[in-house]
C-alpha cells in the first residue's frame, strides 16, 4: 500500500533536499532548481535537519514552489524520509544540499522513467570540476545520451561498497522512495549507499548518460564521520539487506568476502575512535558471516594493519 502525501495536491515532481547548516551555498543550488525546464509540474522541499546558521530563513517561497520543513537534528537519512513523507510528487528527485542541478536535470529523469516504466528509478551523471583530468565514464561516452537499464542492481551492491548514484543523483517512485527512506535514522554515514540498497531490492534502474549535477567538494558526512566510519555502516547495511532479502543464496559468498576483508580495515579505528556502538555492530555481523577459521585472521590483520 502506497503511503499517503500528507499534503493531497498531487503532483509530477518533488525535489527533497536534506540541509544542515548550508547558510552560504543553498541559495546557489535552489537557484539551479528554480531553474529547471520541465514541462511538468514540481515542487522543492528542503528539510533543515536542526540548522544552527539560519539556514533556509533567506529563502523566497517563489511561486508556492519551494516548502521548508524544519526538524531536530536526526541525520541526513532522516531528513530525506520526512521529505519523502511530505512530498506531493509522483516521483521523487534528490538532490544534496551543496550541488548545482543543470537546467535539464528533472526532465532527462522524468523522460527516463516514463520511457522505462518498469524500473523503480533512474540515475544520471555528476560531474566534478575540482577534478582538471576529470571525463565521463566509458559507458556514458559509448550511449551518448541515451538509456542503460541495470536489471539485476542488487549485484553492484553486493559487491561493491560504493552507491551507484553518485551524489545522490537519483530519481525514485515515490512507494520505493518512502520504503527505501524508512526507518533510516540509524545511518548517520553510508545513508546515500543503505537507501539505494533498498531501492534495488525494489526492482530495476535506468541509467542515463548525461551530466545532470555537478559536484562541490565541501565538508561533507565522509569528511565528518571519517572514511572507516563510513565502510563500517555500508557493511552494516550489506548485512541488513541480506537479512531482509532472506539470505539469498546467490550472493552468499559476496557477504562473507566483503565482511571479512572489511572489517579488518574497520575495527581498529573504531576501537581508537571510542565507537563502541558501531565496533560492536561490525564484530555482531562478523561473527555471524564470517568463516569461523577466518575470524583469528581478520582481528590479526585489523590490530597488525
Amino acid at each position: 500500500m502506497n503511503p499517503k502525501c500528507i499534503d493531497q495536491e498531487k503532483l509530477d515532481v518533488s525535489i527533497v533536499v536534506p540541509v544542515f547548516n548550508r547558510y552560504e551555498r543553498l541559495q546557489i543550488v535552489v537557484d539551479s532548481l528554480m531553474s529547471q525546464d520541465f514541462t511538468g509540474s514540481y515542487e522543492i522541499v528542503i528539510i533543515d535537519d536542526g540548522s544552527t546558521d539560519g539556514t533556509g530563513n533567506n529563502l523566497h517561497n517563489v511561486d508556492g514552489k519551494i516548502r521548508v520543513i524544519r526538524q531536530e537534528n536526526q541525520g541526513a537519512a532522516a531528513a530525506r524520509h520526512t521529505g519523502v513523507a511530505h512530498a506531493k510528487g509522483d516521483i521523487v528527485v534528490f538532490n544534496d544540499s551543496d550541488d548545482i542541478a543543470y537546467p535539464d536535470k528533472l526532465q532527462v529523469l522524468f523522460d527516463a522513467l516514463q520511457a522505462n516504466p518498469h524500473c523503480v528509478a533512474a540515475i544520471a551523471v555528476v560531474k566534478n570540476p575540482s577534478k582538471v583530468d576529470w571525463s565521463p565514464p566509458l559507458w556514458v561516452r559509448e550511449l551518448d545520451g541515451s538509456y542503460l537499464v541495470n536489471n539485476a542492481p542488487l549485484d553492484h551492491f553486493f559487491n561493491n561498497y560504493y552507491p551507484i548514484a553518485a551524489a545522490m543523483n537519483i530519481a525514485v517512485k515515490r512507494d520505493t522512495a518512502y520504503f527505501a527512506s524508512k526507518e533510516s535514522e540509524y545511518y548517520r554515514a553510508a545513508n546515500d549507499f543503505h537507501f539505494q540498497f533498498k531501492v534495488a531490492t525494489k526492482g530495476a534502474i535506468v541509467c542515463v548518460s548525461k551530466i545532470t549535477n555537478e559536484y562541490f567538494v565541501g565538508q561533507g558526512i565522509t569528511t565528518v564521520q571519517g572514511i572507516h566510519t563510513q565502510a563500517a555502516y555500508a557493511l552494516i547495511s550489506l548485512a541488513d539487506n541480506y537479512r531482509a532479502l532472506g539470505h539469498p543464496p546467490n550472493f552468499a559468498l559476496s557477504v562473507q568476502k566483503r565482511i571479512e576483508n572489511g572489517s579488518s580495515h574497520v575495527l581498529k579505528p573504531l576501537l581508537k575512535s571510542r565507537k563502541f556502538g558501531l565496533l560492536f555492530a561490525v564484530v555482531k555481523n562478523m561473527l555471524r558471516y564470517s568463516r569461523l577459521k577466518q575470524i583469528p585472521r581478520t582481528v590479526w590483520w585489523a590490530i597488525s594493519s
